[in-house]
């Protein structure tokens, strides 16, 4: 461990310590009102809570600043963040500070379903009869218009974890939910990850958006219908084998609307650069039944999917002739050139079962001709391995590698003039060498969803530091304990007290250490969460300590805090949030002061 001995005495701490002022902890919980009812921000250095349905009512603003942390409450009812027509919300985060929402529950306790969502509702064109509908899930929200170019906000580098409430069947609250959201709306840089139903669903609407992330959710990754006619570029989906849906859980699921009606504007989505992983990308593993397709195309909906990869699934893409209406486009129309709004093109498909497969009256023989089209320039790629697509498997479920390899169809070889067709909708696609949603020529940490996305969940630990000097410490077992690979937002080294203060980068669990952080932002802890006692070793005097544990530890309560060996009594601990104060809840992922009387231990107990 590399240690060098600053020249600060610890009198210099005990003049501070006298003049603590006692303040409010930046990580004590705000609930929010079901009702935002005038413009409001919220700021990252508080923890926000959605303790049931909060609202965004027509002509209010809610605007959430870079690395602000909401969470959903588990027992709410139907906790989630609702904006309605004519509310905005602008939520835009960055890559070194999204914007988290997630469950309430303490890491290793978090499961999808335990809230509800974002649901956002604008006036563009819907495909029901009356040109409005309200959204499913239970919340009563309206959506639908006649504006096209409506704008609910902009939504940008934010995480969505273990949304998905069941409100009833076939009534349920997604991690994003868009209905009839207009195309002046800004979508970008969205993760969903242990999703309880789909991961985004749209209901009707033109907005556009990049840079989607489905991980590892129940049912759909991406689901369009009632007249969603947005264009959607750099899709990543990928699945947890452990995750599925008694539904059927797809990659795409596309509907014109839930009964199959030729009902106007219909569903058209345009997609291009789309990596969907399914459960399994080899030859020996099957899947279990509930897997369905990369893509299932049904109920009259139109379609547009160019420079993709679809894999892992047990049929790649199945196309459903549901009301007649598709059977007419082959039977009717030529299936090759393919028809103009019912288009795949320079995309490799693989499928345990089978690639491509017509059903419902598509006949598998025009089905087969429609994809293989020669102009299409589209790839069968056999039985998931066959087409050396992926550097990805489920064993790297929580650290994928999702770049096609460079012998990859995937590779090379797009074609943008499809997807560029019917501009207008206010967005041109971003042109690439290479089908789906990552490049195979630059590296994995070069790519888009690196810094912000979080692959792994299930092993964070969120704490909340402020911009400027905080006592910081682990929250749990980290892979990597030096301080860039835990707190990436810091702008000094970490500095450790041993009588005076000492560089001390590689931070070790039951220490604290005085370390300067370039904003207000969630630090995310990912590691093997510690909720047994610590033993910490201290000297006679002040030290700076930390739990070394993922709970938070009451220090007021008797046994919590239990000193041995040579130490036998000591100070209040004191923690710094641009001032010292007395604190007796110690947190995760803090450091405290502490004097002791003696040099021996404290035991800190869950």
């Amino acid at each position: 461990m590399y240690k060098v001995r600053i020249a600060v005495a610890a009198v210099a701490f005990l003049a501070l310590a006298t003049t603590a002022r006692s303040q409010g902890h930046p990580s004590k919980w705000v609930g929010l009102p079901d009702t935002i009812k005038v413009n409001r921000t919220l700021f990252a250095d508080s923890t926000y809570q959605l303790v049931n349905t909060t609202i965004v009512p027509d002509g209010v603003t809610l605007t959430i600043q870079p690395g602000t942390l909401i969470l959903g409450n588990k027992t709410g009812t139907r906790s989630c963040l609702q904006v309605e027509r004519g509310g905005k919300l602008y939520a835009v985060g960055t890559a070194k500070a999204p914007i988290v929402f997630t469950s309430d529950q303490p890491q290793g306790s978090k499961n999808a379903g335990d809230w509800g969502g974002i649901i956002m509702l604008g006036k563009a064109r819907v495909n029901s009869a009356s040109g409005t509908a309200t959204i499913e899930g239970g919340t009563n929200g309206v959506y639908g218009g006649t504006d096209d170019d409506d704008s609910s906000g902009v939504l940008q580098y934010i995480r969505i974890e273990y949304a998905g409430i069941a409100f009833a069947p076939n009534q349920e609250i997604n991690s994003l939910t868009l209905g009839g959201v207009g195309r002046k709306t800004k979508i970008s840089h969205i993760m969903s990850s242990y999703g309880n139903d789909d991961s985004f669903e749209w209901f009707g609407g033109t907005v556009n958006a990049t840079n989607l992330i489905a991980f590892a959710g129940l049912d759909d990754e991406f689901d369009t219908d009632f007249g969603y006619t947005g264009r959607l570029q750099f899709l990543f989906g990928m699945r947890d084998s452990a995750q599925r849906d008694v539904s059927t859980s797809n990659g795409m699921e596309a509907d014109n609307d839930a009964t199959g009606t030729l009902n106007s504007p219909r569903s058209h989505p345009r997609i291009s650069n789309l990596t969907l992983v399914g459960p399994t990308n080899d030859t020996a593993n099957v899947p279990n039944s509930l897997f369905g397709r990369g893509g299932h195309w049904r109920r009259s909906t139109r379609y547009g999917l160019f420079n993709s990869i679809i894999t892992g699934y047990q049929e790649g893409l199945r196309i459903d002739g549901g009301n007649g209406d598709l059977d007419s486009i082959f039977v009717g129309g030529a299936d090759c050139p393919q028809p103009a709004d019912f288009r795949i093109r320079n995309t490799v498909v693989t499928g345990k079962l089978s690639e491509v497969r017509g059903v419902s009256g598509t006949s598998q023989a025009l089905t087969d001709s429609w994809f293989n089209c020669a102009s299409m320039g589209n790839v069968r790629g056999g039985n998931h391995s066959g087409a050396g697509l992926l550097a990805v498997s489920q064993a790297d479920l929580n650290n994928p590698d999702p770049r096609p390899s460079g012998s990859s169809p995937a590779a090379t070889g797009t074609d943008f003039t499809d997807a560029q067709l019917a501009t207008g909708n206010n967005f041109t696609f971003t042109s690439t060498s290479y089908k789906g949603a990552f490049d195979p020529n630059a590296a994995r940490k070069a790519q888009w969803d690196s810094v912000w996305a979080n692959y792994n969940p299930k092993k964070t630990t969120f704490v909340k530091h402020r911009t400027g000097w905080n006592l910081v410490a682990t929250a749990n077992t980290p892979a990597n304990n030096h301080k860039d690979s835990i707190y990436r937002n810091a702008i000094s080294n970490a500095f450790s007290f041993n009588g005076g203060y000492v560089v001390d980068n590689t931070m070790d669990a039951g220490k604290g250490y005085f370390m300067k952080l370039g904003d207000n932002s969630i630090v995310e802890q990912v590691g093997t969460s510690v909720a047994t006692a610590q033993v910490v070793n201290v000297v006679n005097g002040w030290n700076l300590v930390s739990t070394g544990m993922s709970v938070v530890v009451d220090a007021a309560t008797a046994g919590k805090a239990v000193f041995g060996g040579g130490a036998t009594s000591a100070s209040n601990f004191f923690g710094f949030n641009n001032g010292y104060s007395t604190e007796t809840k110690l947190e995760p992922g803090k450091a405290y002061w502490v004097k002791s009387n003696g040099a021996g231990t404290i035991t800190f107990n869950p």
